[in-house]
């Protein structure tokens, strides 16, 4: 088990990937963003590296999804970050619903471009969302 928590504002949890050794923390992101927004003042972070970031955490260092989840609102909650927090929530209520964080910034994205129902192949993505209270329908 992974010791994590928040210290000094900051997330604090230790990240080790098996196949190659490397270690990383999302500390040392909290530092690199919070290094590069006193440059520059605010950092924007698209929705799509937020999904790769959770996609890695998830896949690559095994990390539990609460965590991930905790990390992402920390992240988001930090003085400088800007991020889209509407997408980033309903993508962490699927996530921690079973979805992909992924499936529901889609679904989210898709809504405000108008859409009415989440359409898709994926059975869990779609499972996922209803239970998140979104409309879909699942094709065959």
């Amino acid at each position: 088990m992974m010791a994590c928590g928040l210290e000094d504002g900051h997330w604090r949890l230790p990240l080790s990937n098996k196949t190659d050794g490397t270690r990383l923390t999302i500390e040392d992101l909290n530092s690199a963003i919070a290094e590069a927004g006193n440059k520059a003042g605010l950092i924007a972070i698209p929705t799509q590296t937020l999904c790769e970031l959770v996609w890695v955490l998830e896949r690559s260092y095994k990390v539990a999804r609460h965590d991930i989840t905790a990390a992402i609102h920390s992240l988001c909650q930090m003085r400088g970050v800007v991020v889209n927090r509407t997408v980033v929530e309903t993508g962490l209520k699927v996530f921690d619903h079973g979805g992909d964080f992924a499936d529901g910034v889609i679904a989210d994205e898709g809504m405000w471009q108008g859409g009415e129902v989440f359409v898709s192949f994926d059975k869990r993505a779609v499972a996922a969302l209803e239970t998140a209270g979104k409309r879909c329908r699942l094709l065959s």
